[in-house]
């Protein structure tokens, strides 16, 4: 016998209610605010919808970081900055502001004043940033302004458009355990800040640097505010010239000099580590500088050095093996450094 008795209608519950408040857990979107928008988030995501995916991760609650051990954390950055002493003032304001927080138990969670390095190219600006963020154990992202030439890149590009995309900030904090992560704005003086008819990246940039406007940072792709204000902002540039005075006020501004003497040897020693790890080679060799080839070359920039190991160390792992300790001497840097032949000027 079939019963014709009315079912009972169970009004269905939004999906955003599976995720709760955590204890000592942070969020970077308000759920109950975009209720609906995260809703059909959860509805629509897949592994090809990579908005969705932004989105929902966003809504998961974030730790507070801070450094395990002091007295550790402080020991690392004094190492590091005895072997990075171009870089020492901006180390001790780090080890200044985290002993502070320490010390007087601060509740917020730890966030550095926005610096911005100025110096030349290679000088180690980009490289002790992640050191730091290393040491003190927090999550760390860069977000390359080198072609940046409109506001899109921070802040989204608006459904609609056929580039519709959430903008890098709300990418990194998607991926970030933590709700105050170090962001690093690299190469801030390569940004266009006068497109025509486009929108500049001024107005981002000022709303994220400002605490009371970084806490309803708005993605135009996701629709949503973002709560950005316990990000900690260190950006780098080679030469801030050009760099509109609003954003430069905006920053607490240090001049860094490239590394001299036994610091820049030391750095590239430090630098063919690297170089051979992102050659895929770490497993398989070792490598180092001669003392003769650093003698004969410590003139060139970091960044020159780069570009001359990577040659060089494929050109000697040709010959190599795996477990092979690889010596990179003057005369493999020889044909490879193109020297300007000075030109004597007068009478001869």
């Amino acid at each position: 016998m079939i019963d014709h008795t009315p079912m009972e209608y169970i009004e269905p519950k939004p999906l955003t209610r599976i995720i709760k408040p955590e204890e000592d857990k942070h969020f970077v979107i308000d759920a109950a605010k975009y209720q609906d928008e995260i809703d059909r988030a959860f509805l629509n995501q897949s592994e090809y919808s990579e908005t969705e995916s932004i989105l929902t991760a966003l809504v998961k609650g974030k730790i507070k970081a801070t450094p395990p051990d002091l007295a550790q954390t402080t020991s690392k950055l004094n190492e590091l900055s005895r072997s990075s002493p171009n870089m020492s003032g901006y180390i001790d304001s780090v080890i200044a502001q985290i002993t502070v927080h320490d010390k007087f138990s601060v509740k917020k969670p730890l966030k550095f004043a926005p610096t911005l390095l100025v110096g030349p190219p290679g000088c180690g600006k980009t490289y002790i940033a992640t050191k730091i963020a290393e040491a003190l154990g927090i999550w760390h992202g860069d977000i390359s302004l080198a072609q940046a030439t409109e506001s899109f890149v921070l802040s989204g590009c608006p459904k609609g458009y056929s580039s519709a995309t959430p903008g890098d900030i709300a990418r990194r904090m998607a991926k970030s355990d933590c709700i105050n992560p170090l962001l690093i704005l690299d190469e801030l003086d390569k940004a266009s800040f006068y497109p025509s008819d486009r929108p500049a990246l001024t107005g981002p940039l000022l709303q994220i640097l400002e605490a009371d406007t970084a806490a309803k940072f708005e993605d135009a792709c996701l629709k949503c505010e973002l709560d950005v204000s316990h990000v900690s902002w260190l950006a780098t540039a080679n030469d801030i010239s050009h760099v509109p005075a609003p954003i430069l006020s905006r920053f607490h501004i240090l001049h860094i000099q490239e590394a001299e003497g036994e610091a820049k040897a030391w750095q590239v020693q430090r630098l063919i580590s690297s170089v051979a790890d992102e050659m895929g080679l770490r497993k398989y060799v070792t490598a180092e500088v001669a003392r003769d080839a650093l003698k004969d070359y410590l003139h060139l920039s970091i960044r020159e050095w780069k570009m001359k190991l990577q040659l060089a160390i494929a050109m000697k792992a040709c010959d190599s093996y795996q477990g092979d300790h690889i010596v990179i001497r003057s005369e493999d840097l020889r044909k490879l450094v193109h020297e300007e032949k000075k030109t004597r000027i007068g009478f001869v």
